[in-house]
């Protein structure tokens, strides 16, 4: 049987640094969690404004609170261990995502080929990343495809030409074939998927157990994002369809929970679209009234 080596680089990477000291290890570890504390807090600051021109108006503790909630949720898959890297890929690309979301442009997906190009050749978790590209470009498929009264509550994408995005959806899966193994990581990937034996033998592979304090963080999160992600006027198909997506997976394993924390932060971050300068404001009476009722 051939022996597909689906993480090669980061992996030695890792057993380069072991031929030195431990610290090294744990320091390169710490590095990657910085980096990706220091990625979700930007960001965070960067969709609390309201303003395009405005980075950090007001919202730095905001953003702050936002990151350290998430970090604790998903400390569990912060060890020394390659996933690292797919996680801080992620959180870049669901950066580069929702910036153009947001800002209604498809300038921040050029980007995105070379993410792929990079992040395929370091973790296999860049499925993942993947196919929230693929799931946009399927949803846009769809609204393309419906009459304009079926899709007058949508937010606007104008500034997301169907034909370019469906390009660098293709560029982007063309750029995670470019590597010593190319296709056979998919077939990898499909054997995971077949398998149950993995799921019930290695324990990071099954389902949150809610014995620690962060499994419950988690579902505050996620829930959090839910009701956020309703209780806005206009419905977004795609954010909907991520976070549901996000959040079987990332409670079916406890390996993958950074895969539901990380999209879910950015909903709870995201005010809406630059350049709407009047913040939308919550009716406390008709909330404290649902919440009644559900007490």
């Amino acid at each position: 049987m051939r022996i597909v080596a689906f993480r090669w680089p980061s992996g030695l990477i890792t057993k380069v640094s072991s031929f030195g000291q431990y610290t090294e290890v744990l320091s390169i570890t710490c590095e990657l969690s910085h980096i990706t504390f220091l990625g979700l807090s930007a960001m965070f600051c960067r969709f609390s404004s309201f303003e395009d021109d405005k980075f950090c108006r007001g919202s730095f503790w905001r953003a702050w609170l936002l990151a350290a909630a998430g970090m604790w949720a998903i400390h569990h898959c912060l060890g020394m261990q390659p996933m690292l890297l797919s996680i801080v890929m992620f959180t870049f690309e669901m950066g580069l995502v929702f910036e153009g979301l947001r800002r209604n442009t498809i300038q921040p997906f050029v980007l995105l080929p070379l993410l792929f190009l990079v992040w395929a050749n370091l973790h296999i978790q860049f499925v993942y990343g993947l196919f929230v590209l693929v799931l946009l470009a399927a949803i846009r498929v769809v609204r393309a495809l419906l009459p304009n009264q079926g899709t007058s509550r949508l937010p606007p994408q104008e500034g997301l030409p169907l034909s370019q995005l469906l390009a660098i959806t293709g560029l982007s899966t063309l750029a995670a074939l470019v590597s010593p193994y190319s296709w056979q990581l998919y077939r990898v990937i499909f054997n995971y998927l077949r398998s149950s034996t993995l799921y019930r033998i290695i324990i990071e592979l099954q389902a949150l157990n809610f014995r620690v304090p962060e499994h419950f963080v988690l579902v505050l999160i996620v829930a959090a994002a839910f009701f956020v992600l309703g209780w806005r006027p206009s419905r977004d198909p795609f954010k909907l369809a991520l976070l549901v997506a996000s959040t079987l997976v990332g409670f079916r394993m406890t390996r993958d929970s950074w895969f539901a924390c990380i999209p879910a932060l950015l909903l709870l971050a995201d005010l809406g679209p630059a350049g709407d300068t009047e913040p939308r404001k919550p009716h406390l009476p008709a909330f404290s009234f649902v919440a009644a009722q559900r007490l």
